[in-house]
């Protein structure tokens, strides 16, 4: 009888609370359809193989993605990943729109199909398309719809097990000014060759470690990979004694700080960590826990020991192909 007396006296401010906690409430149970970070206005697709699309929803919320006459569909699992596959498409020049329903709906508009190529690496893949030789006339030039970047956002050392995001850019003066060089000159050529529209993905951290570009599982089940975490284990140790010498002489400083230069800080480590940049880079565009394989880059660069084409400053070209063909 005590809840029926609160009933008949609940005023109207306490009803807007009950709504208010059940808005909540269902917020947290109802989470939206996401999908990954790739997936943006004016992406392009791999053309002529399977096309993984993926991202999170609700647990067991069904999922269904429709790309022109493409239709597939599943359910999110128990910790709230989904993935489909569309059939192969062949390369179209026309845009078109991605749909993907679930308890909301997202349309994802002006997306080709043609080639995709990732483009991870050091400093000369972060190198700047305006810092080219011949930038003066070609930046100007380059007005290319059909050629387009996604740029992944370098992490933070914080965000280094987080995949992080990017946006797709269309090959205009303005924009190309943040492609990669070798990125956009090889997309170019690409373009111009087969007459397909071409997606290339710059992931540039300079002077980064080859481990911290691999995935735990690769470095795991591998006996030539045993010394990466020792050698890790190292650095860390390394890293406390140099950060524990500059706190030292940085108290020292601020007691007398005309006397001699302000220490430097040593450099941040995190993302020197094994898989540091695989988690979060690569895993935002071409491989997740929902695509376990990279399917939908079949191109890649790859820093090959053996090679017979050489840039003009001596450096190695060498694509594979992650489908053997």
């Amino acid at each position: 009888m005590a809840m029926q007396s609160r009933q008949t006296t609940m005023t109207k401010g306490d009803g807007k609370l009950l709504a208010l906690a059940w808005l909540l409430a269902a917020t947290v149970a109802h989470a939206d359809v996401v999908l990954a970070p790739i997936f943006q206005d004016g992406a392009v697709l791999q053309r002529e193989k399977p096309v993984p699309v993926w991202g999170t929803a609700t647990p067991g919320e069904a999922v269904r993605v429709r790309f022109g006459e493409r239709v597939a569909a599943t359910t999110a699992d128990a910790a709230g990943r989904w993935r489909v596959t569309l059939a192969p498409l062949a390369a179209a020049v026309t845009p078109a729109e991605l749909l993907v329903e679930g308890r909301n709906q997202l349309r994802v508009t002006d997306v080709l199909v043609g080639e995709g190529w990732l483009c991870p690496g050091q400093s000369n893949t972060g190198f700047r398309f305006p810092r080219s030789h011949t930038a003066k006339t070609d930046v100007p030039a380059a007005n290319f719809p059909l050629i387009r970047q996604f740029d992944v956002r370098t992490p933070n050392g914080a965000e280094s097990q987080t995949p992080t995001l990017g946006r797709w850019s269309r090959t205009t003066p303005e924009d190309a000014r943040y492609f990669t060089a070798v990125g956009y000159y090889f997309a170019l050529e690409l373009h111009r060759a087969l007459g397909v529209p071409v997606g290339f993905i710059r992931a540039a951290v300079g002077g980064s470690r080859i481990e911290a570009w691999m995935g735990a599982d690769a470095l795991a089940n591998d006996a030539a990979f045993a010394s990466v975490g020792e050698n890790w284990q190292r650095t860390q140790v390394n890293d406390r004694k140099l950060r524990e010498d500059y706190a030292a002489a940085l108290k020292a400083w601020e007691a007398r700080p005309t006397a001699k230069k302000k220490p430097v800080e040593p450099k941040d480590i995190a993302l020197s960590a094994p898989g540091a940049l695989f988690d979060g880079m690569i895993q935002t565009v071409a491989q997740a826990a929902a695509v376990p394989a990279p399917v939908a880059v079949r191109d890649a660069w790859a820093n090959a020991p053996e090679v017979s084409l050489f840039s003009a400053a001596g450096l190695p070209v060498a694509p594979f192909r992650s489908d053997n063909g």
